[in-house]
């Protein structure tokens, strides 16, 4: 765990390149998309799998707040669930041309993330590394990541 933190931090204390941008809230996105890509390159490369990485995240916010975790994959399914029904309803709120009689306030980038997080504590419990399913199934149809360019990195 000591080494995920340290690699994260040496990531956000990186010099970032990025082009140059108006808008501080492009930037500030930019500059967390870079930071993110380079603290994965390194845990990558450490042999750290991303998605034990993304765990570690979910497990310090689980404890820094008065949550419990899901134990079951059936449990973590079921949240996952709610939380794809919550993306669906923030997308139907973001369409001006839709009334909503329950008007909550949902935005989809939150719910995209709960998505996240809740696929990856369903995967973690089935004992799935999503991740490597993902490079396993894009090779089954034809395309190799880590045979391509693309893993190298900059």
């Amino acid at each position: 765990m000591d080494s995920l933190r340290r690699v994260i931090n040496e990531a956000l204390e990186a010099e970032c390149e990025m082009e140059e941008l108006d808008d501080p809230k492009e930037r500030e996105a930019l500059a967390l998309v870079e930071i993110q890509l380079i603290a994965t390159k390194r845990l990558v490369g450490m042999g750290v799998p991303a998605s034990d990485y993304l765990m570690q995240i979910i497990q310090e916010y689980y404890s820094a707040r008065p949550l419990k975790m899901p134990t079951t994959v059936e449990h973590a399914l079921f949240f996952l669930m709610a939380e794809v029904g919550e993306l669906a309803d923030a997308f139907v709120e973001e369409k001006d041309q839709w009334n909503r009689n329950n008007v909550r306030d949902r935005k989809m980038d939150t719910e995209i993330a709960d998505v996240l997080m809740m696929l990856q504590v369903t995967a973690k419990l089935a004992g799935i590394d999503p991740v490597t399913s993902l490079l396993k199934k894009m090779k089954e149809k034809g395309f190799d990541y880590l045979a391509s360019s693309g893993s190298s990195g900059s």
